[in-house]
């Protein structure tokens, strides 16, 4: 038995490492590449309201949907909405969309409800929840139409009128 004693060490370090070298190939073929790290986190798909949740955020702002316009309904789809707030005698109002990508941009475009003055606010941009601007404009044009078209001249606008809203004059009162 002394003769075998030397050996007896070498063989246990030796048959873990290959238990090791089997497990961990072993392991590698049923999950791929992928990183261990992350072993304990779910991922789900969130609900439609968990989302809406989500897009609004927090804080005052209002929010109020853009609709699919008639003229373009049958060939542009998407849905959109305008978050606004009125503060310090200015409306800051930000537009987000989630439209196809287009050929050329899309421009977003205001105007007082019933007026005759189309004013082109700013062109969307694409980023990570889809396409989204930003603009302020004086309290005193409330209620406005908001118009998403990608027409970029103001005489085609209403011709190429993808989605449109309105961001109302809803002044609040405090005590």
């Amino acid at each position: 038995m002394k003769r075998f004693t030397p050996y007896i060490f070498p063989l246990v370090v030796l048959a873990i490492v290959f238990f090791l070298v089997y497990r961990w190939y072993n392991m590698r073929n049923q999950q791929g590449d992928t990183s261990q790290y992350g072993e304990g986190i779910q991922i789900e798909n969130l609900s439609d309201a968990d989302l809406d949740t989500v897009i609004r955020g927090t804080g005052d702002f209002k929010t109020s949907p853009l609709e699919m316009s008639e003229n373009t309904a049958s060939t542009v789809e998407g849905i959109g909405s305008v978050r606004y707030e009125v503060k310090d005698g200015k409306v800051r109002f930000s537009v987000a969309a989630d439209l196809p990508e287009p050929k050329t941009p899309y421009h977003v475009w205001i105007q007082t409800r019933g007026g005759d003055n189309l004013t082109k606010a700013f062109d969307l941009e694409l980023g990570k929840g889809g396409y989204m601007g930003t603009a302020a404009v004086s309290q005193d044009l409330l209620p406005l139409e908001v118009f998403v078209s990608q027409a970029g001249d103001k005489g085609q606008v209403m011709d190429q009128v993808i989605l449109k809203g309105v961001i109302e004059n809803s002044q609040e009162t405090t005590p």
